[in-house]
């Protein structure tokens, strides 16, 4: 899976987003991998006053972890 820099950003706020139990099912290898190639420049926070789906992800974020459901 290729991924940039930007949208790694955004992937691992989501993550930060989750409760406990679903973190849990993120490899560790994978976050390894978000933080090794994260834009140290980009900032993305989620607006928590809205659903989290409601916030203005890039396409290329929505459809990583698009694939990362359907893999479950």
């Amino acid at each position: 899976m290729n991924i940039s820099p930007k949208s790694a950003v955004e992937l691992l706020e989501i993550i930060r987003y989750l409760d406990d139990e679903l973190q849990k099912k993120i490899p560790d290898r994978f976050v390894d991998y978000l933080n090794s190639i994260k834009d140290p420049n980009y900032i993305f926070k989620i607006n928590k006053n809205i659903n989290l789906f409601e916030n203005d992800f890039m396409d290329e974020t929505v459809e990583t972890m698009m694939q990362i459901m359907n893999n479950r």
